[in-house]
């Protein structure tokens, strides 16, 4: 007969949900299906969880197709790949997804991160075939949190996301590019752009909402080209010419882009001739040394309003960033940002009611006071006269903390 004392110990056996579902990873006899991956490297795994988890799957393991009644499921993904959707499927996690620190102080966060890029790939364009959306997510940010220790990296991440193409979860290759067109230039280096494709490199050229002189555009363009043969030389020449080197400073067009051998004498006579016509305007100095589309820290009410409105400065979590212009509330002019507060995805507005508001609207009752309100403009806003929101003139609400924010605009 069972005792008290046996009972007692059973239940402190008894592990959790997560143990339970953790348990599949390592116990193989737990599994009743193998995946293989084009690397012939298999990976066991059990159909009725991973049926549970993906539509894909079910249709796939349980449903009419040959893969239905096979214990050995070949897919077009590596082993490595597959391993780590398993594992997702089963934690909402995957090891390839964690922060690897450099244990070696000589090795730079950038050769740990660097190698990773294409199995990050290959994981979204798995999360977009298997209909896993938050793993999609997942990956994006991990992408984000290597762009923020090596921001150079977004190059590499850029190049191998084009690669892809649309096997990858819409909006990814966008948001990296975002990150591409504000990497400061100073972090750029020969091995950051050594890695794209010739397309890849005129998109990034001819981009126009890209944060970058056109000086600069030009040293990215020398920086690729010296990684080269000597006969992409010819390639970098027909590159060169979705620059404007009439905007750049004529000392570094005499002397830097001139002995680079990258610009034709046809195209240097070009942006002089412009340079003499811009002098004789009188408006030289407006034109050098200015990013393509560059932030305005006054407002021009000719131009009507800004698309975008970046916040900086501001000490509340989260509310720093660009703000686009997606829509209208109650009549009146919005922008929007996605963002992170208390470790919580959420959509910061930039919103105008009596006042201007930084804010993280109710998802129910947008514009109540169940808001969280980080900051307000002192000013009221005129119906008559809707204004874009004060640059500097602002008050902390509830969830708001000093320093307040400052606001520069960017016009189409």
């Amino acid at each position: 007969m069972e005792t008290m004392e046996t009972a007692t110990t059973l239940v402190d056996k008894e592990i959790s949900i997560k143990e339970m579902l953790k348990s599949f990873l390592t116990d193989e006899a737990l599994n009743d299906v193998t995946l293989k991956g084009t690397d012939e490297v298999e990976v066991p795994a059990n159909r009725f969880l991973l049926c549970a988890r993906s539509q894909v799957f079910r249709g796939m393991l349980l449903g009419k197709f040959q893969e239905a009644s096979s214990p050995v499921v070949e897919l077009g993904f590596k082993g490595g790949t597959l391993k780590a959707v398993v594992e997702y499927m089963l934690t909402d996690s995957a090891d390839m997804l964690s922060c690897k620190k450099s244990e070696n102080p000589d090795v730079d966060q950038i050769s740990v991160d660097f190698p990773l890029i294409p199995s990050l790939v290959s994981l979204a364009e798995a999360a977009s075939y298997f209909q896993l959306p938050n793993l999609a997510k997942l990956v994006l940010k991990k992408f984000e949190q290597m762009c923020e220790v090596a921001p150079g990296l977004s190059f590499a991440i850029l190049q191998a996301c084009k690669v892809a193409g649309p096997s990858i979860p819409v909006g990814i290759a966008d948001k990296i590019m975002a990150r591409v067109r504000t990497t400061p230039f100073e972090l750029i280096t020969k091995e950051h752009v050594d890695c794209l494709s010739a397309d890849i490199l005129k998109e990034i050229l001819t981009d126009k909402q890209m944060e970058k002189t056109e000086y600069q555009l030009f040293q990215i363009l020398d920086l690729w080209a010296q990684g080269k043969k000597s006969e992409c030389s010819i390639i970098a020449n027909e590159l060169s010419r979705h620059i404007s080197f009439e905007k750049i400073n004529p000392e570094a067009l005499a002397t830097t882009v001139t002995k680079s051998g990258l610009v034709s004498s046809e195209q240097l006579l070009e942006a002089f001739k412009q340079q003499a016509l811009e002098m004789y305007k009188a408006s030289l100095c407006a034109t050098f040394d200015r990013a393509r589309c560059p932030w305005l820290e006054v407002l021009i009410p000719s131009r009507g309003l800004p698309m975008e409105i970046k916040v900086e400065g501001a000490g509340a979590e989260g509310v720093n960033g660009v703000y686009f212009q997606d829509g209208s509330f109650n009549g009146k002019c919005k922008y929007s940002k996605e963002g992170v507060y208390e470790g919580n995805p959420c959509v910061f507005w930039l919103f105008s009611d009596t006042w201007w508001y930084v804010s993280i609207p109710d998802e129910n009752f947008p514009g109540s006071t169940t808001d969280k309100d980080f900051y307000r403009s002192a000013t009221d806003h005129f119906e008559e006269n809707e204004l874009p929101a004060p640059s500097t003139v602002w008050e902390i609400e509830d969830y708001g903390i000093e320093p307040t924010p400052q606001l520069k605009y960017r016009y189409p």
